[in-house]
């Protein structure tokens, strides 16, 4: 099914003498996965029996499809709906840009757990409405990483440093995710050099945190210091390289990028190509057929 087979599936289901619900569950899944929409709707309608991980796989399919009434429909005609129920609402009004109606739902949810309170103050925050965010943050009884992460993240990209930083300095325990949306929050106000600071003060790194800072310093033309950086990482990969060769090539250091390239052990016809077109670029023609010439991927 997740390979799209889904006529094949269907086939077996069909000559299959017994059914029971996580069968129909199953084929229903199948369709939404493959954006099959009606035909799992349909099957649905078909179910002799259901339970609630029925509807609330129903629910979430249709809110992917954006039938956004069919799902209310459906919600509504459950006997006994679960915390699950009342979350896939949210997140699916929220989803299809309805954050009022989301949010009324969410109000009139009985009984609410942490990741009710993150859908909603995510949602929050993708429209940019920080302060009402933070007034559903501090109604919270429990807050865990994601929910401060969430916080973080979007006044981050809002370019909202100040306030993210106030966030991050009272989260109390804090993860490499929102240690790299600090990073990636500075150097997308160009403070490169408040961010390499933070990079040092991080107990843990992972491939993300050397790609922002690498890529930071690219941008703010701090080359030298990016490949420091890069020669240091644990883990090296061919964006961070690529972004390094670019980072040279476009500040005329064509030479420079051909000879960092020529050390590295996992060089492509890409990266290659881009000293090619450098060369070309300064004027170098014989530089660049030669390239061309000794090249082997």
């Amino acid at each position: 099914m997740k390979n799209g087979l889904i006529r094949e599936a269907q086939n077996l289901f069909d000559k299959m003498p017994q059914k029971n619900v996580v069968t129909w569950n199953t084929m229903i899944h199948g369709y939404f996965l493959n954006r099959f929409f009606s035909k799992a709707f349909a099957l649905f309608h078909e179910m002799p029996e259901r339970d609630i991980f029925t509807y609330n796989l129903v629910i979430s399919g249709l809110m992917h499809g954006h039938d956004v009434e069919g799902a209310r429909k459906v919600f509504e005609g459950m006997v006994c709906r679960d915390v699950v129920t009342w979350n896939t609402m949210i997140g699916g009004y929220l989803m299809n840009g309805m954050l009022d109606v989301g949010l009324k739902v969410f109000e009139e949810m009985p009984g609410k757990d942490v990741i009710s309170w993150n859908l909603v103050i995510e949602g929050l925050v993708k429209c940019e409405k920080f302060d009402l965010a933070e007034e559903y943050f501090k109604r919270m009884s429990y807050r865990d990483v994601a929910t401060w992460t969430v916080m973080i993240s979007g006044l981050a990209k809002a370019g909202r440093m100040a306030e993210a930083s106030k966030f991050f300095e009272e989260m109390p325990t804090k993860d490499v995710r929102a240690w790299n949306v600090m990073l990636e929050g500075y150097i997308g106000i160009e403070c490169v050099d408040i961010a390499e600071t933070l990079f040092q003060e991080m107990p843990e790194k992972d491939l993300d945190s050397w790609k922002l800072l690498i890529s930071g310093l690219v941008t703010s033309r701090r080359l030298e210091d990016a490949l420091r950086y890069f020669m240091e990482m644990p883990t090296k990969c061919c964006k961070t390289l690529t972004s390094i060769l670019l980072g040279l090539i476009r500040n005329g250091l064509v030479k420079e990028a051909h000879a960092f390239l020529e050390k590295q052990p996992y060089n492509n016809v890409v990266s290659w190509t881009n000293v090619i077109v450098g060369y070309f670029e300064i004027g170098e023609v014989r530089s660049a057929i030669k390239v061309f010439e000794l090249i082997t991927i």
